[in-house]
């Protein structure tokens, strides 16, 4: 009898024993089944935030390209009547990553230049488009905006554009309708790139109406291509009021770079981190102003712009 309890007892301690380690497997996979299901929840928070902001991004470079492509003087009865005036402010840092992988992080401004002296004729991108014809052929094997590592790896900036689209109303006193984007607030948030229009008549009264761009915008930069200038070249600033400065032809710029940068982190509301890699989606585009290309005074600097 003794016997048979002391083999029960030993076979209900096994029991008991394997069990715990049952037990014990389970809670391991359970805690590898949260684990997993967090980072497949991180995961898909962050490309949703890298949708979401592609999505600001790109509203507002449509916007903008509409109405930069609607640029032009006047009418007459404004005040002044040349208006186009633009101009950056570039921050401390930016996303605090080596973009171009040069061991160096933030080392450039958006100006259309090698700032940081690593351009080699590798990094030409400048497009044929016809027998010995070039995109901005006279910078062809030199160092110009889209080549590799010119503006890869920029300081945030901050623009502002003010200029004119069409008027508004009928000849002969047609109205003014005037644009204006910059980086503000809207509506209790920050870091908003607004668009501002104006609209009135000839000596009336003017009414302003504001809407966002886009939201956790980090950086909005613009360039302007002088293609009045001795050596046609791409301006960090312009003021359409200072037309000797610019040259002979139109007094606003042939074509407007733009450069917006979103922020893509999460989560969103809490903002920019204050140390570390900044997540960030950006979207640049080149805009021609259809007047001035429509500018018969453009025809005698053609060559400039696209002959080798």
């Amino acid at each position: 009898m003794s016997c048979g309890l002391a083999y029960r007892s030993a076979r209900r301690a096994l029991t008991l024993l394997e069990l715990l380690v049952a037990i014990t497997i389970a809670l391991a996979f359970v805690g590898l089944l949260a684990l997993a299901f967090t980072q497949i929840n991180s995961a898909s928070d962050q490309a949703q935030a890298r949708l979401d902001a592609m999505a600001n991004a790109r509203h507002a470079i449509e916007t903008l390209t509409v109405e930069l492509k609607a640029a032009r003087m006047g009418p007459p009865c404004a005040a002044p009547v040349n208006l186009f005036t633009a101009s950056n402010q570039t921050s401390a840092s930016g996303n605090r990553i080596n973009d171009d992988m040069d061991n160096q992080t933030d080392e450039e401004i958006a100006d259309g230049l090698d700032n940081d002296g690593d351009w080699k004729a590798a990094d030409d991108k400048h497009a044929m488009i016809g027998p010995a014809m070039y995109e901005r052929g006279i910078y062809l094997g030199k160092a110009d905006l889209g080549d590799g590592h010119v503006d890869e790896d920029n300081k945030f900036g901050s623009a502002a554009l003010i200029f004119r689209t069409f008027p508004t109303g009928a000849p002969p006193s047609p109205g003014v309708r005037q644009v204006k984007a910059y980086i503000g607030s809207y509506d209790g948030e920050s870091s908003v790139l607004i668009l501002e229009v104006t609209t009135y008549p000839c000596g009336g009264i003017p009414v302003t109406k504001t809407a966002p761009l886009a939201f956790n915008v980090v950086s909005f930069t613009a360039l302007f291509w002088n293609q009045s200038a001795t050596l046609p070249r791409w301006e960090t600033a312009w003021d359409a009021q200072n037309p000797a400065y610019y040259g002979v032809l139109p007094e606003l710029p042939m074509s407007v770079y733009l450069s917006i940068s979103v922020f893509s982190g999460t989560p969103v509301r809490a903002g920019v981190p204050p140390q570390g890699p900044i997540e960030t989606v950006t979207l640049n585009t080149v805009v021609d102003i259809e007047s001035v290309l429509a500018d018969p005074r453009l025809a005698t600097r053609q060559g400039n712009y696209k002959l080798k």
